[in-house]
């Protein structure tokens, strides 16, 4: 769900300040799903690698759309969000289609804090 998604978004935005570390917050738009992982020691990522840790599939019925950023807007394959030990570099705008709607969950950079708006946002507007 949306609220899920929300929480574990500033879930990870902790993890990252307590713990040190940059976890690597994957959205994949060809399977409609996320996963969070941290790297390997040689800096590599891998899904197998993130078990033990969030790995979310949406249902039927929540479909991602994109996700953008001040410069740039995906929507296909893998794209990730960076969320380091001193936060996010830039503001978020994750959209999603859930029945008849759409959604955009609105991350802020410094506080990880997640608004989630009915409609889609687009980033001059968030």
């Amino acid at each position: 769900s949306l609220r899920r998604m929300a929480g574990n978004i500033k879930e990870v935005f902790n993890l990252a300040a307590i713990h040190k570390q940059t976890y690597y917050f994957v959205l994949d738009f060809d399977k409609n799903r996320y996963w969070v992982a941290l790297p390997d020691a040689d800096g590599n990522l891998s899904e197998e690698a993130s078990t033990h840790m969030i790995h979310i599939k949406f249902s039927d019925k929540i479909n991602l759309l994109d996700i953008a950023t001040a410069k740039e807007k995906y929507s296909k394959g893998e794209n990730i969000i960076l969320f380091t030990p001193r936060g996010l570099l830039e503001k978020h705008l994750i959209h999603l289609r859930g029945g008849e709607k759409n959604y955009t969950l609105i991350i802020s950079p410094l506080t990880g804090k997640v608004d989630i708006k009915e409609g889609y946002v687009e980033f001059t507007d968030a």
